[in-house]
């Protein structure tokens, strides 16, 4: 069951994803791509919660989730957003290694609004949001 840190965490999931993502540009956290000519694009980011002790022995349990962030040019539907992401959820999932456990799938229809406010802001993207939380000992 390895003992894994943050940074190992990431490589995996960065590089596991990068590995098997191939329907769209992918853009990560601090490294944005030309949007300008695409009609549909994603974003993987990667948040981590505290580590919360679990033995004496100095083991403590993390976690934190993946979001992939589907974006297709509006009016076209919610349907290529959604398969999308299900397929993000699918790849994200596979990814379980030593400690790490990637956690099912949630998948979060965002629309292209910039708000729910009474005073919206549409956006040229339609937005669906593939959810995985993950637990690892470190």
């Amino acid at each position: 069951m390895g003992i894994m840190n943050i940074v190992e965490v990431q490589n995996i999931i960065v590089k596991g994803f990068d590995a098997l993502w191939r329907d769209t540009k992918l853009e990560h956290v601090n490294n944005t791509i030309d949007k300008k000519e695409l009609s549909e694009w994603a974003r993987l980011s990667i948040t981590h919660g505290q580590s919360r002790a679990i033995t004496f022995a100095m083991a403590a349990k993390r976690g934190g989730f993946v979001s992939v962030q589907i974006f297709t040019k509006t009016d076209i539907g919610q349907g290529r957003a959604i398969t999308l992401a299900e397929k993000a959820g699918k790849y994200l999932q596979t990814l379980s290694t030593g400690s790490l456990v990637m956690k099912p799938h949630d998948v979060v229809v965002l629309n292209n609004k910039a708000s729910d406010a009474l005073t919206t802001t549409e956006t040229e993207w339609f937005q669906v949001n593939c959810i995985v939380d993950f637990v690892f000992i470190d």
